[in-house]
């Protein structure tokens, strides 16, 4: 997958991701979390460029045991920077509910369903 398409995704998931805000707006009280929705895009928009650009260094080295790492890496880091990233906005907002948890977790979700999507063409395609 060249890099043009990766961006498309990225730019995708980023408007999936505001269409689920604003659907999941309707149904419970998140409207007043779009920093967090904002962040949340800027954050995974920011680490699957970041994973695709390693996953390219990766087939390029042809080494198949780098691409698995990189897949275990991005997993654990996107797990520890999302607990850091909700403790800081927790500290920096004190928001009166738990439903500031959705838009996070939303984007959280669509960024990861789209990135595994890539990520597993970019690994048939080099076979």
């Amino acid at each position: 997958m060249n890099r043009n398409s990766y961006i498309k995704f990225i730019i995708a998931s980023a408007i999936v991701s505001v269409l689920m805000f604003l659907i999941c707006g309707l149904l419970v009280p998140i409207k007043p979390y779009w920093d967090l929705l904002a962040y949340a895009i800027l954050f995974f928009g920011a680490l699957t460029g970041f994973i695709f650009w390693l996953s390219q260094r990766a087939i390029a080295t042809q080494q198949s045991n780098f691409f698995l790492y990189i897949i275990f890496i991005n997993i654990v880091a996107k797990l520890i920077a999302s607990f850091v990233i909700i403790m800081i906005y927790v500290k920096a907002n004190d928001p009166q509910d738990k439903y500031f948890l959705v838009p996070f977790l939303l984007t959280y979700l669509i960024f990861t369903i789209s990135e595994t999507y890539v990520l597993s063409e970019q690994a048939r395609n080099t076979k």
